[in-house]
């Protein structure tokens, strides 16, 4: 829950504070259950929630905070700013901030919002002399912090040169420029004090190529400063020497302090994550702590806990001697997208502190607060109308959306739920499961994200709602200003029950010389094409395993096996027969223990050497299509994988989320939903836009070509007296070449247009079908049964689950 909080105390304490509150816990509902709730998948009531009051810090432009030390009044941080411009002489700009130069920061940050600049601090600078360096540039930064008893700061600063030695005359353009660049990293041991002035620096002693990790540094009784490198810790001692070494068989990760004040060090062995505690009178590793399988971000320990740590959209505690994993909260559900929360600290009483940079990607600025959140009784804050979405995992711009649409609405909030954090090692689909045997049971969330889903079955289910009367109401939309295959890949008997912002495409490519110019094959002609091919030859790749092929190939003929509005199905059909025999050709497994790689292996090496006739791929993006044609270094077809009929490829979604139809605030719900459908959500997400504006606008970037400029701003010219164009990317090769990829062309433009517009299928991965066609057709594989046997047998059973689950 978020309030804004208007009282004089709070404007008296800081003018700039931004004050709001958010109620998280693991559940959020009240006793008298809020009308969104009504069909939405319920949990009991906490006893404590975590409210969260955010404290604007100030700050201008792109400048994030990174907390280091924690103390009672507050925290030192960093901050890696701009100060000024270098540009060389004659040199012209090309973009804004090409010549920016940065520099470290240190702040003193109160609780109350006040911000300090450290004026004494100076950034480490690189020697003066620079001779017969050309485009010298160095840079620092603050890479660990601790606080010494006498309250000094003992800092690691990392100091980072790079220079070309070219010859005059070749320039910055050119790949020889590039074969002299040449460039150093090196780490200084500072002390400071509490102005951030230098009392005393040294060099420390590191071998080439190794690196110092700052994180969670600390010092020992002796003052010497403990950090990880690579596989081991390192004491180093004020003068930059190393006073002792602690050897690890495993890379090590972050140092963090427990509760009781010992430290232990994150050790990645073979047996999985562990906390290698850290003896220091005996310079050696003590015991070693067994971590949750999912404890990749530790926070050192405080309040009730041995340590903290975030897994995934939640924040737990956890107790050493039980080995017990507590989820405290939900990151999303307090208004905080924890991938953007740093240095968390927990303190003695409990409370939560961290920063929270936040980029604004549309204006290109950061906004930096501080948040505390302090566990308070369930009923002693106001609750809004929520509304439950349930996930398998959350991306980035899907967690800005929802903790900005909770934060400007007044009555209702949007309630994630999670259900990756039921997954185990043994079995990483349990949450699935689990999500997925709830709404069978009538437990259906107000709103869902498809990833993973039994789309075409819960739409047939009459569980969603149609969205194309939502889509037809609003007067910021037409259907027409989307891609319509995509649209009718979606429909289920004619009505829109998910959200698309982008898509990709599923498809194979072969040589035209090979497969023709024409999209779409049968199972027939694909081998029939293999038989022109010389002995030997595979169809796709060396890893490619039945299954895989298996899964897919049911993933784009589902809806001509399983009809779920009737309950009928056709395994017992010759494209299901042909798709047995087409998964036959490949091998059970590959053995990647044993599998050692090498370019001939490449899809390019073997296509070209006649080993391989087809290539799978996927286009996320315009890029895509040019990599994927120099594969072949030549005319390529999206020939599609084969089918009965029509052009064997599919479209894969990305944030489809649905709307129960159930869901009691429906016109909420859309408020949240439309969203996907903007421009300005488009604008700035992975994948194909479905918004034809920002899709076209999209291309026409990709087909604009740079040209090479000289200093005056003169474009520089070929022998032929034509404009040399940049390059936008390179794709290596596996005779060490590298194939240049330019501006996309016109044709290469239509081609991904037509392949776009003539998919209009969704990939529909069910899990639970696949599983009976996966464990039935082992006696066809084995040679046990015909084809046509086990394609009866998996009929049977397919027509008896699907129909149960009507």
């Amino acid at each position: 829950m978020k309030i804004k909080a208007k009282t004089l105390i709070a404007l008296l304490l800081v003018l700039s504070m931004a004050f709001s509150l958010a109620a998280c816990g693991k559940g959020n509902q009240s006793g008298e259950e809020p009308a969104g709730n009504k069909g939405g998948n319920k949990e009991e009531t906490p006893e404590f929630v975590y409210t969260a009051e955010f404290t604007e810090l100030g700050g201008e432009g792109r400048n994030s905070l990174v907390p280091s030390v924690y103390t009672d009044d507050g925290f030192y941080a960093s901050s890696y700013e701009k100060v000024g411009e270098n540009i060389p002489e004659g040199a012209v700009v090309q973009y804004e901030g090409q010549y920016d130069v940065y520099q470290t920061r240190l702040y003193f940050v109160g609780f109350d919002g006040s911000r300090k600049l450290l004026e004494g601090y100076v950034p480490m600078t690189a020697p003066e002399n620079t001779e017969g360096k050309r485009d010298y540039s160095s840079n620092s930064n603050i890479s660990g912090m601790a606080l010494g008893a006498d309250g000094n700061l003992v800092v690691i600063e990392a100091m980072y040169t790079s220079w070309s030695e070219a010859p005059e005359g070749v320039t910055q353009e050119s790949e020889e420029y590039w074969n002299y660049y040449q460039s150093t990293n090196q780490f200084f041991l500072r002390c400071l004090d509490e102005t951030g002035a230098e009392i005393s620096a040294a060099p420390i002693e590191t071998q080439e190529g190794s690196y110092i990790s700052g994180r969670g540094a600390v010092l020992d009784d002796a003052g010497n400063l403990l950090v990880t490198s690579d596989m081991q810790i390192r004491a180093i001692a004020p003068d930059g020497t190393t006073a002792y070494v602690i050897e690890s068989e495993n890379y090590l990760d972050n140092l963090v302090r427990l509760k009781d004040g010992r430290v232990g060090a994150l050790n990645w062995g073979e047996k999985g994550m562990c906390l290698s505690l850290v003896d220091t009178a005996a310079k050696a590793f003590g015991e070693d702590i067994e971590l949750p399988r999912d404890a990749y971000t530790l926070v050192s320990g405080g309040g009730d806990y041995d340590l903290y740590y975030t897994s995934g959209i939640n924040f737990y505690g956890y107790k050493i001697d039980t080995q017990e994993s507590v989820k405290l909260l939900n990151w999303i559900n307090c208004d905080i997208n924890g991938d953007e929360m740093q240095g968390v600290t927990v303190s003695s009483d409990g409370r939560i502190t961290g920063v929270l940079n936040h980029w604004d990607n549309a204006n290109q600025t950061t906004t930096t607060e501080l948040v505390t959140l302090t566990k308070v009784p369930y009923d002693s804050v106001p609750h809004k109308e929520t509304l439950t979405l349930a996930v398998q995992y959350l991306d980035w711009n899907v967690r800005s959306s929802i903790i900005d649409f909770n934060r400007k609405s007044d009555t209702v909030r949007i309630e994630v739920k999670d259900y990756s954090e039921y997954n185990t090692e043994d079995d990483y689909s349990a949450g699935l499961k689990k999500l997925t045997t709830e709404i069978m049971a009538g437990n259906m969330p107000d709103l869902l994200a498809m990833n993973g889903m039994p789309y075409a079955q819960l739409a047939a289910k009459g569980l969603l709602e149609d969205l194309y009367p939502y889509l037809d109401a609003d007067s910021d939309f037409s259907r027409d200003d989307f891609f319509q295959n995509v649209f009718k890949a979606l429909e289920v008997d004619g009505k829109l029950y998910a959200t698309c912002p982008s898509f990709s495409v599923q498809t194979v490519m072969g040589a035209a010389s090979v497969v023709g110019d024409t999209p779409g094959w049968t199972y027939q002609q694909l081998n029939e094409a293999l038989a022109t091919m010389p002995e030997g030859c595979t169809p796709f790749s060396v890893y490619t395993v039945r299954d895989d092929i298996l899964q897919t190939c049911l993933a784009l003929d589902m809806d001509n096996f399983v009809d779920w509005s009737t309950g009928e199905c056709h395994f017992d059909s010759q494209e299901f027969i042909d798709l047995l025999n087409f998964a036959a050709l490949f091998p059970e497994s590959f053995d990647w223990e044993k599998y050692e790689y090498t370019p001939e292996d490449s899809d390019q090496s073997r296509i070209a050497e006649g080993k391989q006739m087809l290539m799978q791929a996927s286009i996320y993006s315009f890029e895509d299509l040019q990599y994927n044609d120099a594969n072949f270094g030549g005319q390529s077809t999206y020939i599609g994988y084969p089918t009965a009929s029509g052009v064997g490829s599919m479209l894969n979604l990305t944030s489809g989320f649905a709307m129960s139809a159930n869901c009691a605030n429906k016109d909420t719900a859309w408020e949240f939903l439309r969203m996907f459908y903007t421009e300005d959500y488009q604008k700035n997400i992975w994948g194909l836009p479905t918004n034809l504006n920002v899709y076209n606008e999209k291309l026409k970037e990709a087909m604009t070509p740079q040209y090479q400029q000289d200093a005056e701003g003169n474009f520089l010219l070929d022998e032929n007296g034509e404009k040399i164009p940049i390059s936008t990317g390179g794709m290596g090769m596996p005779d060490g070449s590298v194939v240049e990829i330019y501006a996309l062309t016109q044709e290469q433009a239509d081609r991904l247009g037509d392949l776009i517009n003539s998919t209009t299928r969704l990939a529909d991965y069910n899990s639970s079908v696949f599983d009976i066609v996966k464990e039935q057709a082992q006696a066809f594989f084995a040679g046990q049964k015909s084809a046509e046997d086990v394609a009866k047998l998996i009929q049977s059973k397919a027509n008896i689950y699907v129909n149960e689950q009507r």
